[in-house]
């Protein structure tokens, strides 16, 4: 994970807003500075039960939303599925190859009302808990490889910020990273290798990977670029 300049500073965009409505519409700049339309943030977990409340927030066209919410296009949809599977990012179309029609009926439908192409952050925590930012596209998709990568760090920080601003966080409390796990965790969000950073450092390749798990943990992460949000979120890592 490269975080780039043009990540921090969608980070640092996110930070400036206090509450939950400046954050979503500060997030929603963001998207259309990257050309993209919409996005939503919610909860994409146990696809194949019909319950409410699994879209918390965000800017999808309210006709396509009630149709998919109406026709449970929930259990149909190959982005809900991957998102359970995996934390990795990836964009829309390239999870739709093996369609069964029933996800390709709710890909037509979602095509009919001029959503084609996304992308898809999912954000996994700990005790199993997933969540998911979708972001949308009209006619075009021109994210570059770099671009994917600063929207899927500012996702994960919307998630994270959303989270402390609704008073939502885990029940364990974000514990304190020693200065070498920050410092190894600062060199992760630069992009850099284990070995790279064994190398910067000059410890062991070994060591470093135990300092990047041992963030993680504290951190409550799945993942080093969910580690690098949460860091900078409770302002152990800064920019």
């Amino acid at each position: 994970m490269l975080l780039t300049e043009t990540g921090y500073a969608l980070v640092e965009h996110l930070e400036r807003q206090k509450d939950v409505p400046s954050l979503l519409a500060s997030f929603q700049k963001l998207v259309l500075g990257f050309g993209m339309d919409s996005f939503c943030v919610g909860d994409p977990s146990h696809p194949r039960m019909k319950r409410p409340a699994r879209r918390w927030h965000g800017t999808w066209r309210e006709s396509w939303w009630q149709r998919y919410a109406e026709l449970n296009f929930f259990r149909d949809d190959p982005t809900v599925l991957r998102m359970n599977a995996s934390p990795v990012p990836f964009r829309w179309t390239d999870n739709c190859v093996h369609a069964t029609s029933g996800q390709k009926r709710m890909v037509a439908a979602m095509q009919e009302v001029g959503v084609r192409e996304g992308l898809a952050v999912p954000v996994h925590g700990p005790y199993g808990v997933i969540a998911g930012v979708s972001i949308a596209s009209g006619d075009h998709y021109d994210l570059s490889p770099g671009d994917e990568r600063a929207l899927h760090m500012a996702s994960l920080y919307l998630h994270s910020k959303m989270q402390a601003l609704r008073a939502e966080v885990p029940s364990r409390p974000l514990r304190k990273l020693t200065p070498r796990e920050r410092e190894c965790l600062k060199w992760v969000a630069a992009g850099k290798t284990d070995w790279e950073i064994s190398q910067i450092l000059s410890i062991s390749e070994q060591t470093v990977h135990g300092y990047v798990q041992n963030a993680l943990t504290k951190l409550n992460a799945r993942t080093r670029a969910q580690a690098v949000a949460l860091a900078m979120l409770s302002a152990q890592i800064l920019q």
